[in-house]
């Protein structure tokens, strides 16, 4: 190749990396679509199906609706007395008026699952059931064996039957439920032998939990949320957003989080996660996201988000 052509070649390709490395530095997260729910009230549960196709989002009325983005129309709805419990890859799994219900995510169409609990949680892989009986006491069932596995706990309060208060493990192998300002954490093959953690500022609001539970994240009234390193406990770190937190959703293959607060703290925002191997003395500072207004629910799934608020809103946000 002549040297003449070669600088040229070699321009073009500084020109390309320099404009990738532009357009990098440029990305950011915007927002491509806005939904209504039928309930001009509070989204304060919304779930990103893995594929991005679909959410779902409840209101605290009790209505719940399943969402087609690309179509922007609704699959399935209920106007009261629902929960949603979440998706996995194919279905949206919810109560709907006592009932366990499995809604297909590519056509609504649905059917009747036979629990022995009242479910509050599921675990990513549908084999563990968590639930109450008589208000007081948890219960595991494990849909394969049909088993059910009582959780000792401390009897502190009567646990609440809101599913945001519950988490299993992405692996499935832990569980944590919260009683007020206090989380416990259960290995599933260890039900007996809970771990009770360090009592929040606040009360709990939302928990979630790592693939393994290496980190337990627990959000708060008052802002704050708790980030416990199970493994090494001085990993452990807290960060503060003011306000109160009222959404919380990881997004465990990209070592983050995602959170919701009152409007006055930080209203949406991406939250970093520590490397418990390099435990850093501060968490690092969350990527907010522009809304306007108190934010009551979120999901994150890779570069696809979206989020829940007042008045029914749900915005559907795209990394770009």
């Amino acid at each position: 190749m002549r040297r003449r052509e070669f600088n040229q070649v070699l321009l073009a390709s500084a020109f390309t990396l320099l404009h990738g490395r532009s357009r990098a530095a440029n990305a950011s997260w915007k927002l491509v679509q806005e939904l209504r729910h039928p309930a001009d009230i509070n989204v304060e549960q919304i779930d990103l199906a893995a594929d991005g196709k679909t959410v779902a989002s409840w209101a605290s009325d009790g209505s719940l609706c399943l969402w087609n983005i690309a179509q922007n129309k609704k699959i399935w709805s209920r106007t009261e007395k629902t929960w949603l419990l979440g998706t996995n890859r194919t279905h949206m799994v919810c109560v709907d008026n006592g009932q366990p219900r499995r809604v297909a995510l590519a056509t609504g169409a649905e059917d009747v699952i036979p629990v022995d609990i009242d479910p509050v949680a599921i675990s990513a892989n549908g084999e563990w059931w968590a639930g109450t009986r008589e208000r007081t006491t948890i219960f595991l069932w494990n849909s394969k064996t049909m088993k059910l596995v009582p959780l000792t706990a401390p009897p502190v309060v009567a646990y609440r039957p809101e599913p945001r208060y519950y988490a299993f493990s992405e692996d499935g192998k832990w569980f944590v439920a919260a009683q007020g300002v206090r989380a416990i954490l259960w290995d599933i093959r260890k039900p007996d032998d809970p771990i009770t953690l360090k009592d929040q500022p606040g009360e709990i609001t939302n928990l979630r939990l790592t693939r393994d539970a290496t980190f337990v994240l627990a959000g708060a009234m008052g802002g704050t949320l708790d980030i416990y390193c199970r493994v090494n406990p001085k990993a452990s770190q807290r960060a503060s957003y003011n306000g109160d937190l009222r959404a919380l959703w990881l997004d465990g293959p990209n070592n983050r989080a995602m959170v919701g607060c009152s409007d006055n703290g930080l209203t949406l925002g991406i939250q970093p996660l520590p490397n418990w191997r390099k435990p850093s003395a501060f968490p690092a500072e969350p990527v907010a996201l522009p809304v306007r207004g108190e934010t009551w629910s979120c999901s994150l799934r890779d570069k696809l988000a979206a989020s829940g608020h007042v008045q029914g809103l749900i915005k559907i946000w795209k990394w770009a």
